[in-house]
């Protein structure tokens, strides 16, 4: 598949983590549409195991859901910020926690189709 050309880009607001933009875009049969979309830095997840290899989740109050979800510890990334000491911090803010040993599993497109958000497990 060819790749769409941007032809152009604004950023219609701005956040201390991401920033919500609009391209203007041409597909590879000419045709022109716009995308809307989320900018982030990225962001990191951990899943962490306790002495007897159990998987743990954290609650968490989630506005926008309007109720508490169980989900992995995992935050956004700052540009130019160390995913590793990122994680680390996320696990010890969220779940209390810290990791004898870290591995770093892969990563993985959060919102593709929304934001160019790459998380880091």
């Amino acid at each position: 598949m060819r790749p769409w050309v941007r032809l152009s880009n604004e950023v219609l607001f701005r956040s201390p983590w991401v920033s919500f933009e609009h391209d203007r875009f041409r597909l590879p049969d000419g045709a022109e549409g716009d995308y809307y979309y989320v900018r982030s830095p990225g962001a990191v997840m951990v899943v962490p195991f306790d002495d007897e290899g159990r998987v743990l989740l954290v609650r968490q109050y989630r506005y926008l859901l309007g109720e508490d979800s169980l989900e992995f510890p995992a935050g956004g990334l700052k540009a130019g910020s160390d995913p590793e000491a990122q994680a680390r911090a996320e696990l010890r803010e969220e779940a209390g926690f810290d990791a004898r040993s870290w591995t770093a599993a892969g990563r993985f497109a959060s919102w593709n189709g929304v934001s160019n958000e790459v998380c880091r497990v």
